[in-house]
């Protein structure tokens, strides 16, 4: 066990890893499915990769906290590609579906997250999620 807790995504991505789809890194990182912190029980573990598995999202209750007490209104220098984005992300669907369904390139989808990400203030993923729930695009 780890003295300090550390965060860990459900999918098994590390927070650099995660993080980096919100910046301006060319990497592919995996899409992550829910959030659960180092220091979660195995019993919450199990839970939350069988609810993965089911489709849910498992999101550390901690986690949450943090990501919702973000920003919360719509900036209004974001495009419609942005939105539709950002709404597509929240309904929990990996980068490769939206190119996909957008009819555009993995790399475009991963470009405009990463600058949609950064309008918002989000740093990863999880928070450009919840984000858009909250703001009702999902």
């Amino acid at each position: 066990m780890h003295d300090e807790p550390r965060d860990e995504h459900v999918d098994g991505e590390s927070e650099r890893e995660h993080r980096s789809e919100c910046a301006d890194d060319q990497r592919d990182p995996a899409d992550a499915t829910g959030y659960l912190l180092k220091d979660a029980e195995p019993e919450e573990v199990v839970r939350a990769v069988r609810a993965a598995a089911a489709g849910d999202a498992p999101l550390d209750p901690r986690a949450a906290r943090e990501v919702l007490s973000a920003q919360r209104e719509m900036p209004p220098d974001l495009t419609e590609r942005e939105r539709e984005i950002l709404g597509l992300v929240a309904a929990g669907h990996a980068n490769k579906v939206i190119a996909l369904r957008l009819g555009i390139s993995h790399k475009t989808v991963r470009n405009t997250l990463s600058g949609a990400c950064r309008k918002i203030g989000a740093t990863d993923r999880t928070q450009a999620a919840l984000w858009a729930q909250r703001s009702g695009l999902a």
